[in-house]
């Protein structure tokens, strides 16, 4: 997980301020930033590569970070991101194609470097700095810094980056709270862009001092707000300034200042001046067109401007440019000699204020920057006028100029003869010197303003005139009098002398008309010796005299000396013993040396004296501090052999502690890592064995002292260790055993090994000849091979195996281990062994010892993979103790057999037998227990269907391989539970009613086994079916009791339909009857008796219901019946009759039509209930005979006719007119 901030990097410094070095330091491909330093993390190094990575190159937050080389390129936000630090410097950075999508990041992130907050308050100290930095091919800005100041840039190179981004950018807009703010240092910069109308440099809110600024390409020039917090002022010099729609636009400048500016011919835009003021020296333009900007409220200052043509400028109303211009007065005599300290005055007639000033020792006063014009919106003012005066000895001189140009004025004073100007070099008044020590006497440099010849004369307070005491020889003028310089008390070409005391020396330089004295003390006497010394070992820079306990300490005195060369006696003394013996003389050194036989403090003051016998002696006082010493690590190399399994012995029993403290110790490998740490009494020898290569071994020592930690001494040497030879030794098989070809031999090359190779590498069973670590340069891999002249490699290809079990065949063997490490040899070694014939080997995968089974459970013997190691041929035959004869007998082993044993405990012998009669037995135990009865239903099957009316068929074979079977039942659940035996024999017929059944078999044997299955069976229902209606009478008689039989024929194949009636009604009055089915052939028969009104026809309806209510099945005939008048013969009446029945008739039919409307009305709205869907159509009679009938209407003969002929052309669902509405 790369975590989160610092940790997704991929170097992360935290809190480390004693700023580790890193060179040559190379991150890529990190999820965050390359290199993360953070809270103090502080780094330094060189040559860092940070490319690659998905944040920024570098992140820096509140650490410092000094690096030399750093490239950064192709990271995914900014090369570097420097966050709220102080201190960080860069030297030699580039950085290229950094950046984040311009189109979802920051500006920051977008930048090739990024400084944040990094300073916020401009202070003497912690400057985060940029050297000889280069920026190209940013996905934004090439440097941008926000809210950063004290930030300096030395030699910085932007170009290619971002077309539409400004490559310089400092925004310090956020820097508004107290002391927040400061300036930015941009020293050198080169700016390449082809981007029209972007600035090159952008600075918002923001003071800067910039200097050596070349902007090349097209541009904006320089944007630049200073409205910054604290007001701090900014400045512009050596600036090449360009541009295309602007060179320079410079906004709420208080004060900037600067020199040395150009304005290039690549200036095509405007210079603009808004609310600043600005005072530049040696602006030159080099186009001679460029016009100046100024609003109301600007200024411009001018000093010596070259080529900058104002009246071009446009300058608001309240603005001014101010054109100034140096001033040189030089006051001279007559004889052109400049006066020092002459007074001059110089007044102006405009702008400026009088003054005055004295010449140098020259005669000069140089009054530069002076106004000579002003120009405002209404034009140029006239010249300035200088008057200049000047004056000396009381002689004055005046004169006046124009000021338009730099001017030089000479001031002449024509002054009488003056003094001269004596300049006396040495010595210095106060000098002391020592007894008859040499004095250099200078006073060359004196002068005289009218350039007469001069004298000089030394003299003394005690000795008189210098010259006097000279001895030597010369020639005029080249003599003291004639100013040149001599020395005193020497034995030179003057042999001058002075003699020891405190002398007042008076010099006089003197021309034809005027002396000029100067008076100075000196004092020459005895003085003490000067102590030179030499200390070893050397001094703290603080003068101290650091060391060991019991170190020694030598004190040089061979350059101590006396001034006047009196004899010395030089000693030293301890401040803890007080003062020592008088010493005789002042040998070249001293020793102090410090035993731990005495008792000395940890701090003492050591003070060295040389004394003249004169003077007070001469001391030097320092001040000593002991330490306790850490002991030096003295080793030497003892060793056999040069291989890598030869015992290596480390003696450093010669380390001792000068202080007699414990010693700990650590023997340390640059290959092997560390070999030992100690601190007991042995713990300066160490003895083991070293991985091959070439090792530094380092002895590290240091003593138990608390201030000794992290105070280790080291002594290393280089031990070089050989590659060893394998080992190989046969432990098993043996010579002296006798071995059979089924056996399985242990194969053990216990005892071999490489000590190029670590023992974690080799089995964990055994002592092998390894090494106990892992080996620098890691395990040698071994290649191990057994092999068999009989039966060849005893181990797979590519599979190396020290220890192994396995067969051989039967034979003499010659058994060969072979150990390559793949650098020397292979090294082998043979062990013969004898190996016998065997019998075959009996693997029984199936049945297993002890295993129990049923008796009816079959028992399957698997012995498939025996084996014969001789590859003979070979049966199998088993055997049991309760049977007499074999179980199988000399079957093939290669197949697996099959059996059942009876109830009991089998003692089961298993025997192979190969051609040559060698055999083998193996005994097992099986226990057979007695068996429940099984089962078997045959029919039903679950979920089987049984159509209406038809039977189920029961049968089954159960078993008991006991052959105790004695209960059987075929049972018939109830819902609640209970059961009823349908039969108890194997095989039966059952009818049972429509519907869901559970049927199950039941089996028992003797010993109360029982077994049951189950089976869900469903028996189908069916619907009445009505046919083959007969009745007579065909025709009743009206008002006569009639006695209608009736017969008809009903099939319902599931046989529960017991309800079939019929229903006769007419007018007001209805007969019902139950027809019946006396001896179950089908036919539904009965007599009904009526008793009709009058004559008609009424309906007759035969229903068959199977089931109650809505969901009962429902069948039904309907015809109608023929009621006749009794018979008369009155033709009269049957005319009168007839026409009355004709009418009606007529009334009738128009009734019957109204009521039948109406009635259809009603039955279609019953039609849509669902307790009538489900009724069967009237199917027609098989009879084809018709049915004869007197009279009625034909429509309802038709009618009865077709029910009985079968004419519809499709059945019809039973309807509401088929059904006696009276008694719906």
């Amino acid at each position: 997980d790369p975590g989160q901030g610092p940790h997704e990097s991929g170097v992360a410094v935290r809190s480390s301020f004693f700023a580790p070095h890193f060179d040559g330091l190379t991150v890529s491909g990190s999820v965050g930033a390359g290199v993360t330093s953070t809270s103090g993390g502080a780094m330094q190094g060189s040559d860092w590569n940070l490319h690659n990575n998905t944040r920024d190159g570098l992140y820096i937050d509140k650490a410092t970070v000094i690096v030399d080389g750093l490239n950064l390129s192709s990271n995914g936000e900014s090369g570097a991101h420097v966050y709220d630090a102080r201190y960080v410097t860069f030297e030699n950075l580039s950085a290229h194609d950094n950046g984040a999508d311009p189109a979802s990041s920051s500006l920051g992130d977008q930048a090739g470097l990024f400084y944040e907050k990094s300073n916020d308050i401009e202070s003497s100290s912690g400057d985060v700095t940029c050297r000889h930095c280069t920026i190209t091919g940013s996905s934004g800005s090439g440097l941008y810094a926000l809210n950063s100041v004290d930030l300096w840039l030395y030699d910085l190179l932007l170009e290619e980056n971002n077309p539409t981004r400004s490559p310089l950018v400092v925004d310090n807009q956020g820097l508004t709270l107290g002391q927040q703010g400061g300036r930015v240092q941009i020293l050198g910069a080169t700016i390449d862009m082809d981007s029209p109308g972007v600035p090159a440099i952008s600075l918002d809110h923001a003071a800067a001092e910039l200097d050596l600024i070349s902007m090349l390409g097209n541009h904006s020039g320089i944007q630049w707000n200073a409205d910054n917090n604290g007001n701090f002022p900014s400045s512009l010099s050596r600036t090449q300034i360009s541009g295309d729609t602007s060179c320079l636009e410079l906004t709420d400048h208080t004060a900037l200042t600067g020199y040395g500016n150009t304005i290039t011919a690549d200036c095509t835009g405007s210079i603009v001046f808004q609310n600043s003021h600005a005072n530049w020296s040696s602006l030159t333009d080099a186009t001679g067109a460029q016009a100046l900007q100024l609003d109301s409220t600007s200024s411009l200052h001018l000093h010596r401007p070259s080529g900058v043509d104002l009246t071009k400028a446009t300058i608001a109303s309240g603005a001014t440019i101010d054109v100034a211009w140096d001033i040189t007065v030089w006051v001279v005599n007559t004889v052109n000699n400049g006066i020092p300290n002459a007074y001059v005055n110089a007044s102006f007639d405009a702008f400026e204020p009088s003054l005055e000033s004295s010449t140098n020792d020259l005669g000069y006063v140089e009054l530069p920057n002076f106004i000579g014009q002003r120009w405002t919106s209404t034009g140029a003012s006239s010249h300035n006028i200088i008057d200049v005066s000047c004056g000396y000895d009381s002689v004055s001189n005046s004169t006046s100029m124009t000021l338009d140009q730099d001017r030089f004025i000479n001031c002449v004073l024509p002054l009488q003869n003056q003094p001269p100007f004596a300049i006396w070099d040495t010595p210095f008044d106060g000098d002391v010197f020592p007894s008859q020590g040499a004095i250099f006497f200078n006073a060359s440099d004196s002068w005289d303003l009218d350039n007469d010849p001069l004298l000089w004369t030394w003299s003394s307070s005690l000795d008189g005139d210098l010259v006097d005491t000279c001895t030597g020889s010369w020639q005029e003028p080249n003599s003291p009098s004639g100013g040149v310089p001599f020395t005193v008390n020497t034995n030179d070409t003057w042999s001058c002398s002075l003699s020891d005391g405190i002398h007042t020396i008076t010099l006089e330089v003197c021309d034809d008309d005027h002396c000029t004295s100067i008076q100075r003390t000196i004092e020459l006497v005895n003085q003490a010796p000067v102590l030179v010394i030499d200390v070893q070992p050397a001094l703290s820079p603080w003068s101290e005299l650091i060391i060991a306990r019991t170190e020694s300490v030598r004190i040089d005195l061979s350059q101590t000396f006396d001034p006047e060369g009196d004899p010395m006696t030089c000693w030293l003394e301890r401040s803890y013993l007080g003062p020592s013996d008088p010493a005789t003389s002042c040998p070249s050194e001293l020793w102090m040396n410090l035993t731990m036989a005495e008792t000395v403090p940890s701090v003492f003051d050591l003070t060295i004296y040389a004394s003249d016998g004169i003077n007070t002696p001469s001391s030097f006082t320092m001040p000593v501090e002991l330490f306790n010493e850490v002991p030096e690590p003295v080793f030497e190399v003892l060793r056999s052999g040069n291989a890598s399994e030869d015992e290596v012995t480390f003696d450093g029993s010669a380390t001792i502690d000068p202080e007699g403290d414990v010693l700990e110790i650590e023997w340390w490998s640059n290959l092997d890592g560390q070999l030992a740490w100690s601190n007991g009494s042995s713990a300066t020898m160490w003895t083991g064995h070293l991985s091959r290569g070439v090792h530094s071994i380092e002895m590290r020592v240091v003593d138990d002292r608390p201030e000794h930690i992290n105070s280790t001494k080291v002594n290393s040497t280089l031990v070089s260790v050989e590659n060893s030879m394998p080992k190989s030794i046969i432990e098993t098989p043996l010579d002296t055993q006798v071995y059979t070809s089924s056996e399985t031999i242990w194969f053990s090359a216990n005892g071999s090994g490489d000590y190029d190779a670590a023992c974690f590498t080799f089995p964990v069973n055994g002592s092998w000849h390894c090494a106990e670590a892992q080996p620098f340069a890691g395990s040698e891999y071994l290649v191990v091979v057994w092999s068999s002249d009989l039966d060849g490699r005893l181990t797979p290809e590519g599979e190396d195996y020290l220890i192994f079990d396995g067969r051989l065949s039967a034979g003499t063997h010659t058994i060969t281990l072979s150990l390559d490490d793949g650098i020397h040899e292979p090294v082998l070694v043979s062990r013969t062994v004898e190996v016998t014939t065997s019998a075959p080997i009996l693997d029984l995968v199936s049945p297993l010892d002890e295993e129990i089974f049923r008796s009816s459970d079959p028992i399957f013997w698997n012995a498939v993979p025996s084996v014969d190691y001789d590859d003979d041929n070979f049966t199998l035959t088993v055997r049991s103790d309760l049977l007499t004869e074999p179980l199988l007998d000399a079957v093939n082993p290669g197949e697996t057999h099959i059996s059942q044993l009876p109830a009991g405990t089998h003692t089961m012998e298993v025997t192979l037998e190969d051609e040559t009669g060698l055999s083998s037995s193996t005994f097992l135990t099986i226990t057979v227990g007695q068996s429940d009865p099984i089962a078997t239903m045959l029919t039903p099957s679950n979920r089987d269907s049984i159509e209406a009316g038809g039977v189920l068929i029961l049968s089954e074979e159960s078993t008991d391989a006991d052959d105790d079977m004695v209960a059987r039942e075929w049972r018939h659940w109830a819902v609640d539970g209970t059961y009823s035996i349908l039969s108890t024999r194997s095989m039966d017929e059952v009818s049972l009613l429509p519907g869901e059944h559970m049927i199950s078999l039941y089996i028992r044997d003797s010993r109360g086994g029982e077994d049951e299955v189950f089976a869900n069976v469903t028996v189908q229902s069916s619907l009445p079916r009505l046919s083959n209606l007969v009745y007579t009478p065909t025709t009743l008689i009206a008002g006569e009791l009639n006695t209608l039989v009736i017969s008809v024929t009903m099939t319902d194949a599931d046989g529960t339909t017991e309800d079939v009636r019929v229903t006769v009604k007419y007018d007001q009055q209805e007969w019902q009857l139950n027809l019946t089915d006396a001896n179950g052939d089908g036919v539904w028969e009965g007599d009904l008796e009526l008793l009709p009104d009058g004559a008609g026809r009424p309906n007759m309806k035969v229903i068959a219901t199977d089931g109650e209510g809505e969901n009962a099945n429902v069948d039904v005939i309907s015809i109608t019946l023929d009621i006749s008048d009794p018979p008369s013969d009155g033709r009269t009446m049957m005319l009168v009759g007839a026409i009355g029945a004709f009418v009606v008739l007529l009334v009738a039919v128009a009734m019957i039509a109204s009521r039948r409307r109406a009635r259809f009305a009603e039955l279609d709205m019953i039609e849509s209930w669902d307790a009538f869907r489900s009724v069967k159509p009237v199917e027609p009679v098989e009879s084809t005979t018709p049915i004869s009938l007197e009279g009625g209407v034909t429509e309802a003969a038709t009618e009865v006719e077709a029910d009985i002929e079968g004419e519809p052309e499709e059945a019809k669902p039973l309807t509401g007119a088929d059904l006696d509405w009276d008694n719906v």
